[in-house]
């Protein structure tokens, strides 16, 4: 800053000058130094400076871009889009400019306008490796994957060492489900950031996809080993263990994640699962109540707590979360069933079978979904309605002859004379 200062003291007219100090307090304020008290107040100097610049030559582009950097580092899109504009009307073949501004439109969410700039700047500039990627980040979040991937191999074609190309690459082959080429490519941008926590977690989570835990564990503890202030590298190493049923090891890792960041609501609701699935109901509550104080809109959480108290045969409490559940997200239809089947163990048959024909409404082609219908018609002793639903179930193509000769939900079907009948009709190998 010293130096910057002495500088101007020699030339108050060089604008250089001016956009060194405007460039030091932006990256002052980027990296939160304690040279300038505030990070808004380091991004305001900086603007003052970079303005004195534009007074002194307001038909410098550079100027403009400068000052369209600081308000996209600082977030003030709209003033971002100006004068990277501002930089362009006197510079039309500016290709950082055009960039920028494909930048400011991106993180705005205007993705149309941020794909044209950066087209722009690739047309001017084919071998702008920075545009490629630009557009493919663009057309990744747009979930169109097919135009990431051309526009992350061209980037790559330009620049063989552009990590994020590949590590976003391998980002798209996984969510596509095409793990071998996730891997070549997490590889790929690993071996060019050996440092990369974030990758090696990455490739973690791959291995996992792919059930190869062994391989899995080590990468998620080589990124705990970089990254050990991660909590979801904790908790992605404990998923690995969960899906292992090696729960001890899941419990512990889970644990480290809360510990390192006890805001994050995922290894609560982990933690709770393993409680849940080790029978240790009351710790698993705990957890979920825990989870749900951080996500209190979170459906599937108050869905996963009625689960606990079905465990539990706790049907008014399973009812009070599930209808929760419902009431966050009335589009879920997860646990319908469950809810329908709460109802009829609390002899609630009205709300209960609804429940079982809603779910009918919305999957008609379901065999299952007539057969839970004539279990909830059975136990309410509505044997007519039960019987017909059951003949649906087994025209669908429901086939499960041991449920069928054991499920005491349809313990009063199985005492009809009809009952029989179709038991032959449909299983005549099993039934003489």
């Amino acid at each position: 800053e010293i130096t910057y200062n002495k500088a101007l003291l020699v030339d108050s007219l060089d604008i250089n000058n001016y956009l060194s100090l405007s460039w030091f307090y932006e990256s002052a304020g980027l990296n939160n130094s304690e040279i300038v008290h505030g990070k808004k107040n380091a991004f305001d100097k900086a603007v003052q400076y970079c303005q004195k610049a534009i007074k002194l030559d307001p038909s410098s582009a550079y100027a403009y871009n400068s000052l369209g950097d600081i308000y996209l580092d600082s977030e003030v899109y709209d003033k971002a889009v100006f004068n990277y504009q501002k930089a362009i009307k006197i510079d039309s073949v500016y290709v950082d400019a055009l960039n920028n501004l494909g930048n400011a439109y991106y993180y705005q969410k205007d993705y149309g306008n941020a794909i044209l700039n950066y087209q722009k700047a690739i047309h001017l500039d084919p071998k702008f490796a920075f545009g490629y990627n630009n557009l493919g980040n663009t057309y990744y979040y747009q979930k169109d994957y097919d135009k990431a991937i051309i526009n992350y191999r061209k980037t790559i074609d330009i620049d063989s060492a552009y990590t994020n190309a590949y590590r976003k690459l391998g980002d798209i082959y996984t969510r596509l489900k095409a793990y071998n080429k996730a891997v070549i490519n997490l590889k790929k941008a690993v071996k060019l950031d050996t440092a990369n926590a974030g990758i090696y977690n990455e490739l973690g989570n791959v291995y996992h996809d792919l059930k190869l835990y062994d391989t899995a564990i080590i990468y998620h503890k080589k990124a705990i080993q970089l990254a050990p202030s991660n909590a979801y590298n904790y908790n992605d190493l404990g998923v690995v263990y969960d899906e292992l049923d090696k729960n001890d090891e899941a419990v512990i890792y889970y644990k480290k994640s809360i510990e390192v960041d006890s805001t994050n609501a995922l290894p609560y609701a982990n933690l709770a699962y393993v409680y849940k699935k080790t029978k240790e109901y009351d710790q698993a509550i705990i957890y979920y109540k825990k989870a749900l104080l951080l996500k209190p809109q979170n459906a599937f959480l108050y869905n996963s707590l009625g689960n606990v108290y079905k465990d539990l045969k706790n049907y008014e409490k399973q009812i009070y979360y599930y209808k929760k559940a419902i009431d966050i997200d009335s589009a879920q239809t997860y646990n319908l069933q469950d809810l329908g089947f709460a109802y009829i163990y609390t002899k609630d048959y009205k709300n209960g079978i609804a429940c079982l024909q809603k779910l009918l409404k919305l999957y008609p082609d379901d065999a299952a979904s007539y057969y839970n219908l004539a279990c909830g018609l059975s136990l309410s002793n509505n044997t007519d309605m039960g019987m017909q639903y059951l003949k649906n179930a087994l025209e669908k193509g429901f086939k499960d002859y041991e449920l069928l000769s054991q499920d005491t939900d349809i313990e009063n079907l199985r005492k009809l004379p009809e009952f029989n009948l179709l038991m032959k009709q449909y299983f005549p190998d099993k039934v003489k």
